[in-house]
């Protein structure tokens, strides 16, 4: 089962966000993410980024990679408020 399987047929609409994503997809994941459009997003910390902009998200999730090199929950919890 995946994420996307189990919210199927839930208003919510589902994001992923990580260097393997196309630009063009990033662009329109990070303005979905900001109009509030997206309810769920999956990433790494780019996430966390200053310049992704957060608006009525329900739920985030951060993948930690390999290189994973700073502090998520101190930034998660910034974006939070």
């Amino acid at each position: 089962m995946t994420l996307r399987s189990g919210y199927k047929g839930l208003p919510s609409r589902l994001a992923q966000l990580s260097r393997f994503i196309a630009a063009d997809k990033a662009r329109a994941t990070k303005a979905g993410l900001a109009s509030g459009d997206i309810d769920i997003v999956v990433g790494t910390h780019a996430l966390l980024a200053k310049t992704i902009a957060l608006r009525d998200l329900g739920l985030l999730i951060i993948v930690r990679g390999a290189a994973f090199r700073c502090e998520p929950q101190g930034a998660a919890e910034a974006i939070a408020g």
